[in-house]
């Protein structure tokens, strides 16, 4: 994230037709407290109680290099209603090199993109020139956003809530924004009933599979029984997964 104005990164709840930009917004009070080993960051207002829960977890190499964000959309009106949250990110590492971000499908981005519908990435990267490149891991762990825009800062600052991309548009917005990207990651409005809560998680890291770890730690290893009972061609198939 870009680390010289903290303020670039940051919600927006859509409640009900209207956005509010939280941390911002005077309808919400704001608390930070410890959870466990973690930290909560909790936004509350008369009709509904955001809580925002930071901790660090471990990849698929077994090592805690990523962060988790856990939020908790809570209903706290009389009525029901429709809930939905956008996370806009000022990502900075790919600024100096110009490579700003890639994905499975397109590969390097160099211009705005979104990823929707029934897209299969499961992650979005934005590498840097030292090595280190930033994830967002779009599968399990983290709860896939029904939408995710690449597009210039500014773009998506001035939006109140979404926008549309443009394949000409690239990631400098003359004369206001030169060379600077951004990402939005949206969950969509639903209905949310009163007293009800609705749960995201998010994943952030560097260059890694987090989705690796979860497989792991599900599947069975191959026994030698289960290669000796098989076919050539099968025990050879097994043996290859």
């Amino acid at each position: 994230m870009y680390d010289q104005e903290t303020r670039t990164s940051y919600l927006t709840l859509y409640l009900d037709q209207r956005a509010y930009k939280l941390g911002e917004s005077a309808d919400f009070k704001v608390t930070v407290a410890r959870e466990g080993d973690g930290i909560r960051v909790s936004y509350r207002s008369s009709h509904c109680a955001i809580s925002q829960t930071f901790s660090i977890v471990a990849s698929a190499g077994g090592t805690k290099d990523s962060l988790k964000i856990s939020f908790s959309l809570e209903n706290v009106s009389e009525k029901d209603l429709s809930i939905g949250l956008r996370m806009l990110l000022d990502t900075w590492l790919g600024e100096k090199s110009g490579a700003h971000f890639s994905t499975q499908s397109a590969g390097p981005v160099s211009t705005e993109l979104t990823l929707s519908g029934s897209y299969t990435d499961s992650w979005v990267r934005s590498p840097g020139d030292s090595g280190a490149t930033f994830q967002l891991t779009l599968a399990d762990p983290t709860t896939r956003p029904d939408r995710v825009i690449l597009a210039n800062w500014k773009r998506l600052n001035d939006s109140p809530w979404s926008m549309e991309t443009s394949p000409s548009r690239t990631f400098t917005l003359l004369p206001y924004s030169i060379n600077d990207s951004a990402m939005a990651v949206f969950w969509d409005p639903v209905t949310v009933r009163k007293g009800s809560t609705r749960s995201l998680d998010v994943v952030l890291g560097n260059q890694s599979d987090p989705v690796a770890a979860s497989v792991a730690a599900t599947s069975a290893p191959l026994s030698s029984a289960m290669l000796s009972s098989a076919p050539l061609d099968l025990a050879s198939d097994l043996v290859a997964v």
